[in-house]
């Protein structure tokens, strides 16, 4: 066998070993990892208590179960979302173009609480630097089983 051939059959093999091995990844070993990241960025508590499984295409699809998210900390309520099971899958040509766009979203039992405070601030706006973030396109969305509850001081007397 030639060198060169040598050296094709390596690149392949490494790369046979790399699909393997992201094929059979332990996704739930990323939750935590998830978490701070959400976290970081929304300044809220954040938590995928059950467990996380990708599967990887062109469009890959994201389950996630148990997942929390926390409230605003003027909130009465400390849990803002909380989803039994979500379903999603990502069109990632999109997302390699900067731009986050969902093909659907099911959510299953989700329990959402929506309130805007005295001060006329919502809780589902989680950056206060005044940079306005870019809503991701949604082409299908189903909630099966779920609240939401609605708060508003100037309404809700």
């Amino acid at each position: 066998m030639t060198r060169t051939r040598k050296w094709l059959v390596g690149i392949a093999v490494c790369m046979l070993l790399v699909v393997v091995s992201v094929y059979f990844f332990d996704w739930n070993l990323a939750r935590s990892y998830i978490a701070r990241k959400v976290s970081s960025s929304t300044g809220r508590s954040f938590a995928i208590n059950g467990d996380l499984d990708v599967r990887l295409s062109l469009w890959p699809r994201i389950i996630a179960n148990d997942v929390v998210m926390g409230n605003a900390e003027w909130s009465k309520d400390p849990v803002m979302a909380q989803i039994k099971r979500a379903d999603f899958r990502i069109d990632i040509l999109k997302l390699l173009s900067g731009h986050l766009a969902f093909l659907g979203i099911s959510l299953s039992e989700l329990h959402l609480v929506l309130e805007i405070n005295k001060d006329g601030a919502p809780n589902w706006v989680f950056d206060q630097t005044g940079k306005q973030q870019e809503f991701p396109d949604i082409e299908a969305l189903a909630i099966d089983r779920g609240t939401i509850k609605f708060r508003d001081p100037t309404i809700n007397t």
